[in-house]
């Protein structure tokens, strides 16, 4: 029968990996035969006899069953789907970790790819926060990657202060609540990547989520070193932000707090940087025309390797409040 076969295709296309059986496990004899089904009732007229109190009491299920059930099917389809993602990922990882999967747009679009080729239930998002799930739970171990990328601090140091202040502006818009839901939902991590080229315009939307897992990473040794730092008593004068050149700057590492008024009683941003001068060329300095019409600037050169990266952003971060620096340089996470 044509009927049947298109019927049975649309169910197909249908289903996804854990879904429950639609229908009776065991057809054949779950469902009567024809013949059968032509029994007289009482009254002595064919069709189907009347339900007793009995007969419509025997196949009921209490409340708690049917909430047992519900629970067993969401364990299968969740241990099913689990499952699928693992295998996505083992096709198409290329060797390299959950995280640079999640991170790198060829990787993920592939991955993405398999999860739909496979029939998982869900969508971009919610695979990415499942496979972030398995790697947490340590899942994924026995899959092998061979590649372990570094970033050096030299060329994270470039557009890593773009990478804080985008993830930022993300979290504070309400649209997530962590690194890991921007970088695992299309919508997000797309805003993301256009707020980090407005700062530091140039790259790659891989190095800008890169760079924010590698802050995120560091963040918890800076907190602990820049606990033992006592913020340095005077920074350089205060300078209108359109009035900076970057030639005046020193071509050296350095400090410096960005406010939106001269008493600094709105703090907008720490950094530091390994170069004063190439932080603050016009180009980079566009985008802070966005973000208030009342901009000063204050630099300190200051050598602040000894300390370790980050560990006088975190003291300066904790002691200025500033709204666009990363919450991590500050506090632990929860």
């Amino acid at each position: 029968s044509k009927a049947y076969v298109n019927y049975g295709r649309q169910r197909l296309a249908a289903i996804r990996v854990g879904d429950r059986l639609d229908g009776s496990p065991e057809p054949s004899k779950s469902a009567p035969r024809t013949a059968e089904r032509k029994l007289k009732n009482p009254s002595g007229k064919r069709g189907r006899p009347r339900k007793t109190e009995k007969t419509a009491s025997k196949g009921s299920v209490s409340h708690d069953d049917l909430c047992e059930r519900e629970k067993q099917y969401d364990q299968i389809q969740l241990k099913m789907t689990l499952r699928g993602i693992t295998e996505a990922f083992r096709l198409t990882h290329d060797g390299f970790s959950a995280d640079r999967v999640v991170a790198d747009p060829d990787l993920n679009g592939a991955f993405v790819a398999a999860c739909i080729s496979l029939g998982l239930a869900g969508d971009a998002r919610t695979w990415n926060m499942l496979l972030f799930r398995l790697r947490k739970a340590g899942k994924l171990a026995h899959i092998q990657t061979r590649f372990r990328p570094s970033l050096p601090w030299e060329e994270c140091d470039k557009y890593v202060f773009a990478s804080e202040i985008a993830w930022q502006i993300v979290l504070d818009e309400k649209a997530a609540k962590s690194l890991d839901e921007i970088l695992c939902d299309p919508v997000m991590v797309a805003e993301f990547d256009r707020i980090a080229g407005q700062f530091a315009p140039g790259y790659k939307p891989l190095d800008y989520r890169w760079a924010a897992l590698r802050l995120r990473k560091e963040a918890k040794y800076a907190r602990s070193r820049g606990a033992l730092l006592t913020p340095p008593s005077r920074l350089g004068r205060m300078v209108p932000i359109n009035e900076i050149k970057s030639r005046n700057l020193p071509h050296k590492p350095g400090l410096y707090v960005l406010s939106e008024n001269i008493k600094r009683t709105r703090n907008l941003y720490v950094g530091e940087t390994l170069n004063l001068q190439s932080r603050f060329t016009r180009e980079r300095l566009r985008a802070w025309s966005g973000v208030s019409d009342s901009i000063f600037v204050q630099t300190l050169p200051m050598d602040h390797s000894a300390a370790g990266n980050l560990a006088w952003q975190s003291c300066l971060v904790k002691k200025f409040k500033p709204r666009l620096n990363c919450f991590q340089l500050s506090r632990p996470v929860p």
